[in-house]
């Protein structure tokens, strides 16, 4: 995801309790793509297993989905697995306060597509990533020998 401004970001969530925001990363294809936008909400909740998140990693703002959640303490903290719906594991754990907003829908072709997946169909979502990225890097490898 190209680099934006931080502090712009974090104020316009703040005042407005949404942002939008391009993506240029592919970590999340097929389902989100290049030049997508996205509508990025106020975190007003815990999120839950599948869904879209948005947070902070140093200055840049990644965008994945949520593939596992562990409680801690009595759940008086949370740490949450995710990734990109193209990567074949987690890329990351993350607590529940790095997670600043939940990405609710996205705009392609100047159409809004819903992300709100209702399980099984987000463990599809993530399982088809992940299926599709593997297909595609055998591929290449198999191309460049």
């Amino acid at each position: 995801m190209e680099q934006l401004n931080k502090k712009m970001f974090l104020e316009s969530l703040n005042k407005f309790g949404f942002c939008d925001v391009i993506i240029n990363g592919k970590s999340m294809w097929p389902f989100i793509l290049p030049k997508d936008k996205i509508h990025i909400v106020k975190i007003q909740s815990q999120p839950s297993f599948g869904d879209v998140v948005a947070f902070f990693s140093k200055e840049q703002l990644i965008i994945h989905r949520i593939i596992n959640i562990e409680s801690l303490f009595s759940k008086k903290i949370t740490n949450f697995k995710v990734c990109g719906d193209s990567s074949y594991g987690s890329t990351g754990i993350i607590s529940s306060s790095q997670i600043i907003g939940k990405a609710l829908y996205l705009i392609r072709n100047n159409k809004k597509h819903t992300l709100w997946l209702k399980s099984p169909g987000k463990f599809i979502a993530i399982f088809c990533g992940i299926f599709l990225r593997a297909i595609l890097s055998l591929k290449f490898k198999i191309l460049s020998n």
